[in-house]
């Protein structure tokens, strides 16, 4: 339940940071990006570091297909691969989907807003 009330709330921040001012998607997506991104990466990292020296993974191609498809922020929407690596990361998937579909969402709002 916690994580829904974070997706709605983050949806609400980026609706009162981006929802009234005229930038492109392009400085949009930079922007998270460059805010998400590399830390995600950089977990991610370390991630797949402790899961070879801790729990002893192996190079097979389920251990490569884990690695793809939370670099690309896939594992949320795959079954059987969004606790793989980095078990929260599946919420940073969620959450970049988000992100590349609130640009869509905000200009269907903009286009039906029928102020009072």
């Amino acid at each position: 339940v916690a994580v829904s009330y974070f997706f709605v709330l983050s949806g609400f921040v980026l609706f009162i940071s981006y929802g009234d001012k005229g930038i492109g998607y392009r400085e949009y997506m930079k922007r998270r990006i460059g805010r998400i991104v590399p830390i995600y990466l950089f977990a991610l990292v370390l991630s797949i570091g402790a899961a070879f020296y801790f729990y002893h993974y192996t190079i097979s191609g389920l251990t490569i297909k884990q690695i793809v498809f939370s670099a690309l922020f896939l594992q949320a929407f795959i079954p059987g691969y969004p606790l793989g690596l980095n078990g929260p990361g599946w919420t940073i998937s969620v959450e970049m989907f988000f992100y590349f579909l609130f640009p869509l969402l905000l200009s269907f709002q903009k286009k039906r807003f029928v102020p009072f």
